[in-house]
């Protein structure tokens, strides 16, 4: 029998599975802070979490910003229904 290795979990990717879930302060798509970026640091009273994707992260934002503006209201489980 052949373990694929590539399968099997790091112990990194393990602790990255149980990281806090936050928020993107631009988009409000929720994610574990592993696949974040954050802005802030010891100084700051709070730290504002943004998508390590901009791209996407854009896109979510100018979608959420159009239906606003149209009232439109994103299906249920989409990126850009609220709260997520």
């Amino acid at each position: 029998m052949v373990v694929d290795v590539r399968r099997t979990p790091s112990a990194a990717g393990a602790v990255a599975l149980h990281d806090d879930v936050v928020y993107c302060w631009m988009c409000g798509i929720r994610q574990y802070s592993s696949q974040m970026l954050a802005d802030g640091g010891a100084a700051c009273d709070d730290i504002r979490w943004y998508c390590k994707d901009p791209e996407a992260c854009t896109e979510r934002w100018i979608v959420a910003r159009r239906q606003a503006r149209t009232g439109i209201v994103p299906p249920e489980g989409s990126a850009a229904a609220p709260g997520r």
